[in-house]
């Protein structure tokens, strides 16, 4: 296991591990599903350039220029999910499109990541386990797996299904672990913890990660700072706390809280016109499944315009309320001056 400063970092540290093990001598094609509902850097960390204008470690970088030490010929393919009205395409569709990308990127001598997503920021989970066995079997070592799991809504059993099929799976203690932001972690197989024997990792790394983020006796992370991030372990040890209490509770205990919580929300929404609720799709993992994994805990809904009620409010007019929300607007709602102070943080 690495840790990271966030489930962003965690994106970097994947393709670092493409240039490893004598993997770095051809160009890469990182396949994303979904970015969009994803981390907004993702797409930047997937191709080797710095996704912000600092990093945890406190160093400054230009936003968007490469990382030191990454291939800069990276090319990047990104998978909707959805169509350009928000409906969710046919899973047929989008494995189609995964298949002739893996296919094409592969004719043209590059290596291939691809990156599932279980969940994204509303739900989904694509490609299927399925998918990515048939896939692993097809292509063996040719294709890096690496799944998104940033949302950690899934069993200790599905983790081990993944990391059954050499995937590296990303996960965070901040979204269903409830712990504080900002602590990320990637979990590898053997098969892809063995390349860390060798090589160095790019040197750009340094601005990102420590050397204690790594296992000890690390050979690849040698070079890295000789530092450690107290905060990211602190944040973790609150978040395993989360971990431990939730899988301690019994199996059926936690299907009914989260039932519970299924049908508490669906009645709230339903009792506001203003809101619409956009029906989250099942998810379903395959034998590994656990029940309460099965149970959707990521709610997704729209905002009815409010003299307009027959369409939903576009995103930038979503994004207007969102900031509404986190405003006092008590002078322009004096009539409701105690409801329009509160800040309101989603």
């Amino acid at each position: 296991m690495v840790l990271a400063a966030s489930g962003t970092d965690t994106e970097l540290f994947a393709l670092a591990l493409r240039h490893l093990g004598g993997a770095a001598d051809r160009p890469i094609c990182n396949i994303l599903i979904a970015p969009e509902e994803t981390g907004r850097g993702v797409p930047m960390a997937a191709r080797g350039l710095h996704f912000a204008v600092d990093t945890a470690l406190g160093h400054d970088v230009t936003f968007q220029a490469p990382v030191a030490g990454f291939r800069p010929d990276t090319a990047l393919v990104n998978i909707s999910l959805r169509g350009a009205d928000g409906a969710l395409r046919e899973v047929a569709q989008i494995e189609a499109e995964i298949e002739a990308a893996v296919r094409d990127a592969l004719a043209a001598g590059r290596r291939v990541i691809l990156h599932a997503l279980d969940l994204s920021k509303t739900g989904l989970l694509a490609p299927s386990p399925d998918f990515l066995r048939r896939l692993r079997a097809e292509q063996g070592d040719a294709v890096d797996l690496v799944v998104d799991a940033c949302q950690a809504r899934l069993s200790p059993a599905s983790l081990r299904h993944y990391l059954a099929l050499d995937a590296v799976v990303l996960i965070t203690g901040s979204k269903f672990l409830t712990g504080p932001p900002f602590a990320g972690a990637a979990i590898l197989p053997p098969a892809i913890a063995a390349r860390l024997a060798t090589g160095t990792l790019p040197e750009g790394l340094a601005a990102y990660f420590g050397r204690h983020e790594f296992p000890p006796r690390c050979h690849a992370a040698r070079l890295l700072p000789a530092v450690g991030n107290v905060g990211l372990a602190l944040r973790w040890h609150a978040a395993l706390a989360e971990l431990r209490a939730f899988l301690r509770t019994p199996a059926e205990r936690r299907l009914a809280i989260l039932q519970g919580f299924e049908a508490c929300v669906r009645r709230e929404i339903a009792r506001y016109p203003a809101l619409a609720l956009i029906e989250p799709p099942p998810v379903a993992r395959g034998a590994a499944d656990e029940a309460w994994e099965r149970c959707p805990t990521i709610f997704t809904f729209s905002l009815r315009g409010p003299h307009a009620p027959q369409r939903c409010l576009t995103p930038e007019e979503a994004r207007r309320v969102y900031l509404w929300l986190n405003t006092d607007l008590s002078e322009l709602l004096p009539a409701a001056a105690a409801v329009a102070a509160r800040i309101c943080h989603i």
